[in-house]
């Protein structure tokens, strides 16, 4: 592999969405790993989207308890790439001048930590511009938006939220800052289900025969 192309490569599985579940980061990690006694992971091993029928996970790690397959993709710099990411319309944001103020002015000291952001609800267009921003910052240039469609209710803290799947066109800029960003996802919610990089043209080997699914 020279240094101009890569070869993205993670370890992959899916398992069934059930039907009205929409706090995915409490039914993958407290009651499935959790009730098959499942330890590998932790949330910040492991990235997941859902399409309503089907979780599909990504991860670089394995357990002997989950059959699971490779998926791949082999980039290069300056190529043009297509491929998808699942975004909120709510998104965590910091308090304004004026709200910081407010908060002074009853609790009589300026917010930390979590206590000065909040969450607010988005447009269509102005997740894109957010998602589109994102991927230029992760190696990607000339990003550019494809297409919106709308995705399944999900929840970001039991707040419910609605979802989208923008499909994006770039050219490669930086692969290993793009290949992290693949490996990890982009954005504050990957916990629970956003920021997955889909990439159009990715191949997948079948799944390891494992002892057990989770």
């Amino acid at each position: 592999m020279s240094l101009n192309n890569i070869k993205l490569t993670a370890n992959c599985f899916a398992l069934t969405h059930p039907e009205n579940e929409k706090n995915l980061f409490k039914y993958i990690f407290r009651e499935m790993f959790k009730r098959n006694k499942v330890e590998t992971f932790c949330s910040a091993k492991v990235i997941f989207f859902t399409d309503g029928k089907h979780i599909y996970l990504r991860t670089c790690v394995s357990d002997v308890k989950i059959p699971m397959a490779k998926e791949y993709i082999e980039i290069s710099h300056g190529q043009q790439i297509t491929g998808k990411i699942m975004v909120p319309l709510n998104r965590e944001c910091s308090f304004n001048r004026q709200e910081i103020e407010e908060y002074i002015s009853v609790h009589g000291e300026k917010p930390k930590g979590n206590s000065g952001k909040k969450r607010k609800n988005l447009t269509g267009d102005e997740a894109a511009e957010f998602t589109k921003n994102a991927l230029s910052s992760k190696g990607l240039l000339d990003v550019t938006i494809i297409e919106q469609q709308c995705g399944p209710q999900l929840s970001i803290l039991n707040i419910p939220v609605q979802t989208i799947d923008i499909s994006f066109s770039a050219t490669v800029g930086d692969l290993e800052l793009f290949k992290t960003a693949w490996l990890n996802g982009i954005g504050r919610d990957k916990t629970y289900g956003f920021g997955m990089i889909r990439l159009d043209g990715t191949l997948f080997t079948p799944p390891c025969n494992n002892s057990a699914h989770a």
